[in-house]
């Protein structure tokens, strides 16, 4: 755990692989990673998420009776 938690041994960074974009917070090292968590995780906290069940369930079942209808 110690070695995951220390980013000049084990690093975030997959700078250079295929031009892929680079995906905010994962892909960072702390400090940024800190600065950024702090900043996003006001919108993903348990009562935003619970607004948003009813319309990701719905989306959801439409996709996959979308599937099931191509057997």
């Amino acid at each position: 755990r110690a070695l995951l938690q220390n980013p000049n041994v084990f690093s975030n960074q997959f700078a250079g692989l295929d031009n892929e974009p680079m995906l905010i917070p994962i892909f960072l090292d702390p400090p940024d990673h800190t600065q950024w968590r702090r900043l996003l995780n006001p919108l993903f906290s348990p009562p935003v998420i619970a607004k948003m069940e009813e319309a990701i369930r719905a989306r959801m079942h439409a996709l996959v009776d979308g599937l099931a209808s191509r057997d």
